[in-house]
């Protein structure tokens, strides 16, 4: 699957710095929170390794950590999906962007290819005071663009864009937007996202009640952050050793049992 945006978004951006400016004695607490392993212990951000979680936003004792958006130019995305042929595309989108989710989803038809599923990724982020209802508003708008193009949609409800990791609050943020959206959705399955980590499954579970009720309330979830902390270790070493991890006879069983017990327990759900 190749994500998209159809304007600013956290999943989108970089951090950067100017590590001239970093105080001799700064301790970078940037680098203690960074989940990609993107800061060393000296230097700049490495920019290959950011995904843009932010943490190191709020964390810097100077202020100096800035936000820079990546977006992917109209001319740019059809040849790149050409390219690339993924069987789905995800496009990040907000309440009140209708417009611009449809000049983006035109670029994605333009690439001629047959997609398995369209996603479209959406929380309460946006203009202040955004509701579930107005949310789901905007889905139903986007599910009546989609079905005109022939394309299956795939509703990705972000609880907490970004903070996966954080804590519990989030895993709870993410659960009650699935319980507010659900019943007002338009077809397509509904999957988790945004706040989803270690404590998500354990709260589904108990506002579930049963398996079959948890089947029908999530069709699947996302690991963000959580995912990428596991495994960013196993990537840098397979970088290390001139492999991509996936093509790494020793790394990748590792890496694939350490994913295999995030989706596991989902899958017995």
């Amino acid at each position: 699957m190749v994500s998209l945006s159809d304007g600013d978004d956290p999943h989108f951006r970089k951090a950067w710095f100017d590590p001239l400016c970093c105080p001799a004695d700064c301790p970078r607490p940037c680098q203690q929170v960074c989940p990609a392993l993107a800061i060393a212990a000296t230097g700049a951000v490495q920019s290959d390794r950011c995904y843009g979680c932010g943490r190191c936003l709020p964390v810097c004792p100077h202020g100096l950590i800035e936000e820079q958006g990546q977006i992917l130019s109209a001319s740019m995305v059809a040849p790149l999906l050409a390219r690339l042929r993924p069987e789905a595309v995800e496009i990040h989108t907000r309440v009140g962007r209708g417009e611009a989710f449809a000049k983006r989803l035109l670029q994605v038809e333009a690439s001629g290819l047959s997609l398995r599923r369209l996603a479209v990724s959406c929380g309460l982020e946006g203009p202040a005071g955004v509701r579930p209802l107005q949310l789901a508003e905007e889905l139903w708008g986007r599910f009546a663009r989609l079905r005109a193009g022939g394309l299956r949609p795939l509703w990705q409800l972000d609880g907490r864009a970004m903070s996966g990791d954080i804590g519990q609050g989030t895993a709870h943020a993410a659960l009650r937007l699935l319980a507010a959206v659900r019943p007002i959705a338009p077809p397509g399955p509904l999957q988790l996202a945004g706040g989803t980590n270690a404590s998500t499954l354990p709260l589904f579970r108990r506002q579930a009640g049963s398996a079959l009720a948890a089947r029908s309330q999530a069709a699947g979830v996302a690991f963000g952050g959580v995912a990428r902390a596991l495994l960013q270790p196993l990537i840098l070493q397979a970088e290390q050793r001139g492999h991509r991890l996936l093509d790494d006879r020793l790394l990748w069983p590792r890496a694939l049992e350490l994913a295999r017990g995030l989706v596991a327990p989902w899958l017995a759900c």
